[in-house]
């Protein structure tokens, strides 16, 4: 039985993908190693209309690559906004908390999102320096698509917006040039690739803070500043970074770039679109206005206990995920994100409506 997963991350990769990572190890102080890191910085500025800026590949997760931008790029108890609508608005609350005490705490319900001059005018109101942003919220399934016009009134008032994109990033449309100040994410989840490395974009405001940051920086090992000393004067990496996923990457980039990311964002548009038909079938998205459901992390409400769904499908092949603190025992998560055809999402759905019946 062929395993499937529908997972939040990690996914599933192509085998072209699984192919490079059995390439032979390059040492990464090489003119080889220069060549792919090179690449792989190009393929993201691209894909993330980065014109200006750097980006920085972190050994680690997404929550590594959270981190490392809130640990590097916000000054010490600089006032700081910061917005929770789900459980890693939360974990960013808890990173942030550890660089500045001058924290101002904007809560949505789960599902809820706020409108940017909500945000704006509470940030305003705090005089604060820095907004922090959950993008796609993983969570709750809830996408976060004003964060354009977010960016230009932060930016207009003169405050930095940091944003964690770590599920939405190649599957709902984000751009540095929206007047993003730093942009967070991961290889392992719509940009299809294997675990293993954080992501951050920069803007080149960003890059210029950098070098003026306060004294209290983060563990050499997330502290951006080395990163980008790194990357400028000798197009490396501060520390040896998991290669072997670096070809991953650049394999996964690669087809994106084939396909076009406008292509590679309607694929997953049109798997969750399948998905948020099981409404007519008594699972109800946790997000309730559809312009914020996102198309890579589908929150269902479903009629039959979640962790019933999810042993079933497991017995099938069908691996999906429950929710995540408070909505453990009450919603299913289905991700679109990898290596799932839109067959594979029929088939999923079918298994649904074949459990119903039995039920």
């Amino acid at each position: 039985m062929k395993k499937k997963l529908f997972l939040p991350g990690p996914v599933m990769v192509s085998e072209r993908v699984r192919k490079s990572l059995s390439m032979q190890i390059i040492g990464h102080r090489t003119e080889e190693f220069r060549r792919l890191l090179k690449d792989i910085v190009s393929y993201l500025n691209e894909l993330a209309g980065n014109t200006n800026g750097i980006a920085l590949l972190v050994p680690g997760s997404g929550t590594t690559a959270v981190d490392s931008m809130i640990m590097s790029l916000i000054r010490k108890d600089a006032p700081t906004t910061v917005v929770v609508w789900g459980e890693f608005g939360e974990r960013i609350l808890a990173t942030t908390t550890l660089k500045t005490k001058k924290i101002n705490v904007i809560r949505a319900k789960h599902g809820e999102a706020l409108e940017p001059k909500e945000i704006i005018d509470s940030a305003l109101d705090h005089e604060s320096e820095y907004i922090v942003v959950v993008h796609n919220e993983t969570s709750t399934g809830l996408a976060y698509r004003k964060l354009k016009n977010l960016a230009s009134m932060a930016k207009s008032n003169g405050i930095k917006l940091l944003v964690d994109s770590v599920s939405g990033f190649g599957g709902e449309e984000i751009r540095m040039d929206w007047g993003l100040y730093a942009v967070s994410t991961c290889t392992h989840k719509a940009l299809a690739a294997p675990p293993g490395l954080g992501i951050v974009l920069l803007s080149m405001e960003a890059v210029k803070d950098l070098e003026t940051t306060d004294s209290m920086m983060p563990p050499p090992s997330i502290n951006l500043r080395k990163y980008v000393e790194f990357f400028v004067k000798k197009t490396e990496t501060p520390f040896t970074p998991p290669i072997n996923i670096m070809f991953g990457l650049k394999a996964s980039l690669e087809e994106i770039r084939i396909k076009t990311l406008k292509k590679h964002i309607e694929e997953h548009m049109e798997k969750a679109k399948i998905i948020y038909n099981l409404e007519e079938h008594g699972y109800m998205p946790l997000v309730e206005k559809p312009d914020y459901r996102s198309n890579t992390v589908i929150a269902l409400i479903p009629p039959l206990p979640p962790k019933s769904i999810k042993t079933y499908l497991e017995k099938r092949g069908y691996y999906i995920a429950l929710g995540m603190g408070v909505l453990k025992e009450k919603i299913i998560r289905i991700g679109t994100m990898g290596q799932i055809t839109i067959e594979d999402v029929k088939n999923l759905v079918k298994q649904l409506h074949l459990l119903n019946k039995e039920a």
